[in-house]
């Protein structure tokens, strides 16, 4: 990959992972608003251990931070660098998955507000989680499709930016082939 090419992609890198930086800050601050969800949102940013160290040190310093540094520091061009960057913003989000479907599933719920209810399935405290083999195998597993499907979808479709990074993009097009007509029958 040519230089201009690999400037544009990490460019490209950053604000991607900038834009998410801002929506989820605006989900968390939105969700502040609902008196509702305050207890939630302390679980999932302050309390709830290990939830807050995931969100914190692996979604907003590894998966955010590190590679904002990574691609916009002058001194971190190479291509090396852009794949590191590229490699934490994947772990950032499966931190940030983890915390927001695990930490939501465990996070106490108050089913009836005002009264006490209780069971025998230790009601009002945080539960715990461990996927079972089952769930890591299947985890693991659904990424050899995923893979498949973009590895023959980059080869297939024509997704992939033109060579000449600085020729207007009309101009880099090939023009579409023209089906062949069928002589007339006689």
């Amino acid at each position: 990959m040519d230089a201009a090419m690999l400037a544009r992609m990490r460019r490209l890198l950053g604000i991607f992972v900038i834009a998410v930086l801002y929506f989820v800050a605006v989900h968390h601050v939105t969700n502040l608003y609902w008196a509702k969800q305050a207890a939630f949102e302390r679980f999932i940013l302050v309390a709830g251990a290990p939830y807050p160290l995931l969100f914190w040190a692996g979604f907003v310093g590894l998966g955010s931070a590190a590679p904002l540094v990574l691609l916009f520091h002058p001194r971190f061009s190479s291509p090396r660098a852009t794949a590191i960057a590229a490699a934490l913003v994947a772990l950032g989000a499966f931190a940030f998955l983890y915390v927001f479907i695990i930490g939501g599933q465990v996070f106490p719920l108050e089913i009836f507000p005002g009264y006490e209810a209780r069971s025998a399935f230790h009601d009002g405290r945080v539960g715990a989680y461990a996927p079972s083999l089952a769930e890591f195998l299947l985890g693991v597993g659904g990424w050899r499709p995923r893979s498949l499907i973009a590895l023959v979808g980059a080869r297939v479709l024509p997704i992939r930016p033109p060579r000449d990074i600085g020729a207007p993009f009309a101009a880099s097009v090939a023009a579409p082939v023209a089906a062949p007509v069928a002589a007339p029958a006689k």
